[in-house]
């Protein structure tokens, strides 16, 4: 099977059976640079982030000019691939991704490739309970995170430089009957420090200045943070209420607790920060 879908992103994917329990995919995805909560040197070009003259992790072809947003000058397209395995007891994934990133400094492009390789599974421990797990491990890999982390920072010279980082999310699924699903998962993120020394450029140097991070309303004072480790827990239930020939109707409820610490800066500081969340949903299913 291919599939192709053009917007203002774009991915071309390929999925092909291998055998009765053997299947593979591979997907080309439209590339961008993540590089939330760093600080490069002056003059950088080639990253897109909202750009805040207050902030200088944030910048669009330079750190210094706001205004407007640019593009990653990544020079190829990110590529994805997946085995999947299906042996008769459980499903079992090996995945893979290659990026590859670019910028320009000082009339220089620096080239860099980052990407990682993970696993997943879903276990049925009973009739009615699963095991989920998966987790990436890799260089560059923050923008396909849950929180879309750092991919990448430059070093003082300019050279490009994936942040190493690792993402692994485990849960439980219970369905005792037809109309109940009930669930827990945890998952957990963490980048690197990536510094440089007499210097706050790079990500979660203790050089970068923390003082604004931890007011509600900084004004001119900085937040240079970068996340350290971020942590969520979230239990929840769906129950159908309605289970018929014209569709089905359930109705959801979770609570998510996050946790985010980020790495120390000038002085010590080390800023930290958690959000309670509770949502609720209402659904309808097509038949």
């Amino acid at each position: 099977m291919v599939g192709f879908n053009w917007a203002r992103q774009w991915q071309l994917r390929v999925t092909k059976a291998l055998g009765a329990n053997l299947l593979m995919a591979v997907s080309i995805e439209n590339p961008e640079a993540s590089v939330n909560g760093v600080v490069q040197p002056t003059g950088v070009q080639g990253f897109n982030t909202s750009p805040n003259a207050q902030t200088p992790s944030n910048f669009f072809t330079t750190n210094t000019t706001p205004g407007a947003n640019g593009i990653s000058t990544d020079f190829a397209p990110d590529v994805i691939g997946k085995l999947v395995w299906e042996p008769g007891y459980g499903h079992w994934e090996l995945k893979g991704i290659v990026r590859f990133f670019q910028d320009r400094l000082n009339s220089h492009n620096h080239v860099a490739v980052g990407g990682g390789a993970g696993l997943a599974a879903v276990l049925p421990l009973t009739s009615t309970v699963n095991l989920v797990a998966e987790g990436l491990v890799g260089q560059g890999i923050g923008r396909y995170a849950s929180t879309i982390g750092a991919d990448v920072v430059a070093s003082p010279s300019g050279k490009i430089v994936p942040i190493t980082a690792f993402h692994i999310m485990g849960g439980l699924e219970w369905h005792p009957t037809k109309e109940w699903d009930v669930y827990a998962y945890y998952g957990i993120e963490h980048y690197a420090r990536t510094a440089y020394a007499a210097t706050p450029i790079g990500y979660g140097s203790p050089l970068a200045a923390l003082s604004g991070c931890a007011v509600e309303d900084p004004g001119t004072q900085p937040c240079q943070a970068g996340n350290a480790t971020i942590t969520q827990a979230q239990p929840g239930i769906w129950y159908r209420v309605i289970t018929s020939d014209v569709g089905i109707v359930a109705l959801g409820l979770s609570y998510a607790y996050t946790h985010r610490t980020v790495w120390s800066g000038a002085n010590g500081l080390r800023p930290w920060g958690e959000e309670h969340t509770m949502m609720t949903t209402i659904r309808y299913y097509l038949p």
